[in-house]
């Protein structure tokens, strides 16, 4: 039986004035989203997650955890980053 892929990927929140998040990453280029709710953005990054996935790597998200980076804990000034953990199986 052969072991799980493991990838991380880092998301960077961007908080603006008017209260809206904008979320990007620099392990997937071109990945943008933005809005009002951080939980609803989260569930649409798995969303966009899944689809890329499964569309340029012929593997299908078994699980997908978030993490707190260190820095955004140590500088609560600093944009919010993540580190989103997924486990992915081959095939799809």
């Amino acid at each position: 039986m052969s072991r799980p892929n493991v990838i991380a990927i880092e998301l960077r929140f961007d908080h603006h004035e008017d209260g809206r998040v904008h979320v990007h990453s620099p392990d997937l280029p071109g990945m943008h989203l933005a809005g009002m709710n951080l939980d609803a953005l989260r569930a649409d990054f798995e969303s966009v997650l899944r689809d890329l996935i499964h569309a340029n790597a012929n593997a299908t998200v078994e699980r997908m955890h978030f993490f707190p980076n260190l820095g955004s804990l140590t500088h609560p000034t600093t944009a919010k980053r993540e580190t989103c953990v997924v486990t992915l199986r081959e095939g799809g």
